[in-house]
């Protein structure tokens, strides 16, 4: 068994007066050694949340996330490139040509 872990998860491991850092923390204890998921994009997405915080923030950011990257436990799924390729004709979402996007124009 695996479990994924997001944004929210790291900014809260990383931060003890984070509103989720108890539930985080919980987690975490209660996962054991079960194996964790997340992705680069996640990654990416907990690196810029701390981009404006103070240097020792970003610097344990930082280190969070090398040990992510060389953890045995943690499995990172690398960023995928197929949003390159054209969607398909049609493929636009309502909400989103209701919402303003230009998408579908």
């Amino acid at each position: 068994m695996k479990a994924f872990v997001d944004t929210a998860y790291f900014i809260a491991i990383l931060n003890p007066s984070d509103q989720l850092a108890e539930s985080a923390v919980a987690a975490h204890q209660q996962l054991g050694d079960v194996g964790l998921v997340t992705t680069e994009e996640v990654l990416i997405e907990f690196l810029n949340a701390v981009c404006e915080a103070g240097p020792s923030v970003r610097i344990r950011a930082c280190e969070m996330v090398l040990k992510v990257l060389s953890s045995p436990r943690i499995q990172v799924v690398e960023q995928s490139h197929d949003f390159r390729s054209p969607a398909p004709t049609g493929h636009v979402r309502v909400d989103q040509r209701a919402s303003g996007s230009r998408a579908g124009l």
